[in-house]
C-alpha cells in the first residue's frame, strides 16, 4: 500500500485516502481514524523546539507538529469524542509586533521568531473550530515554552523545581503571565482536565511558584475553583 508522510507518525494512506499513524511494530501503519474513533476524550501534547535543529529537517518543525499534526488529529475523530485537550504555550495568544519592543513581550518575541509560537496559535484554533464543528469541549493548557527541550537555552532541569521549592501551581486564565513550568505539572494539568467540569471550553496559563506541590485532587479541585473565580474577576474589569 502506498503511503505519503504528512509529518511526525502521520501518514496517508494513498490507496484508501486514510490517515494513518505509525503501529508499534515495524513497518505497520494503522488507520488513525481507527484508532481515535471510539474515544471519549484525546490529549494532543506533543511539541518541538523554538528555533531550528535537525528535527526540523525530519518533519518536525513547529507548523508539522502543531498545526498540520493537529489538522489531521481533528478529522480522525469520531462521534465518540467528548473532549480534546490541547498542549499550548505560553505567548500562543499575544498579539506580538513584526518588529521586536523592549516590553513584558520581548522573551515571546524572541520564542516566535521562527513561528513556533504562531504555530501553536493555529493549533489552538483548529482545535476550537472542530470543537464548534463537531460538539465536543476542550481545554488549552499553556505552560512555558522554551528555545530548546535541554541546554543552556532550555527549560529548568526537573530536580531544580524540587530544590528551589518552586512546586506550587498556579493557573491563570488567558494567556496573561509569564513563569517557569516543570514538565511535571504540565502533564498534570493536562490529565487534570480531562475530569475537571471547570476546565471545558477554557484556555489557561500554568505554571510553578514558590510553596508545596498540590497534594492529592481536592488541591487540583481548589485551582480550578480559583481559575473561574479569576476569569470572573477579570470579565467584571473589562466591563
Amino acid at each position: 500500500m502506498a503511503q505519503k508522510d504528512l509529518g511526525d507518525g502521520i501518514n496517508l494512506l494513498e490507496e484508501t485516502g486514510k490517515i494513518g499513524v505509525n503501529g508499534q511494530s515495524s513497518g505497520r501503519i494503522v488507520p488513525a481514524d481507527d484508532v481515535l474513533n471510539d474515544v471519549a476524550a484525546v490529549i494532543i501534547a506533543d511539541s518541538t523546539t523554538t528555533f531550528p535543529n535537525e528535527e526540523w529537517l525530519l518533519g518536525r518543525a513547529p507548523s508539522a507538529v502543531d498545526a498540520r499534526q493537529v489538522f489531521n488529529t481533528m478529522q480522525c475523530l469520531g462521534p465518540q469524542t467528548e473532549h480534546v485537550v490541547f498542549l499550548s504555550c505560553m505567548g500562543a495568544k499575544r498579539q506580538l509586533p513584526l518588529l521586536p519592543r523592549l516590553d513584558a513581550n520581548i522573551l515571546f518575541w524572541i520564542l516566535d521568531r521562527f513561528g513556533a509560537l504562531s504555530a501553536k496559535r493555529q493549533g489552538e484554533e483548529l482545535v476550537k473550530e472542530a470543537a464548534k464543528r463537531f460538539g465536543f469541549t476542550y481545554s488549552i493548557v499553556r505552560p512555558k515554552l522554551h528555545c530548546y527541550e535541554t541546554g543552556w537555552a532550555g527549560g529548568l532541569p526537573p530536580d531544580a523545581f524540587e530544590a528551589l521549592q518552586y512546586e506550587a501551581v498556579q493557573l491563570v486564565p488567558g494567556d496573561l503571565i509569564d513563569g517557569e513550568t516543570s514538565d511535571q505539572t504540565a502533564a498534570e494539568a493536562l490529565v487534570q482536565c480531562l475530569t475537571q467540569p471547570a476546565a471545558r471550553n477554557r484556555d489557561f496559563c500554568v505554571a510553578n511558584t514558590r510553596g508545596p506541590s498540590p497534594s492529592g485532587p481536592e488541591a487540583w479541585d481548589a485551582l480550578f475553583e480559583s481559575l473561574t473565580e479569576m476569569e470572573k474577576q477579570l470579565a467584571d474589569s473589562l466591563r
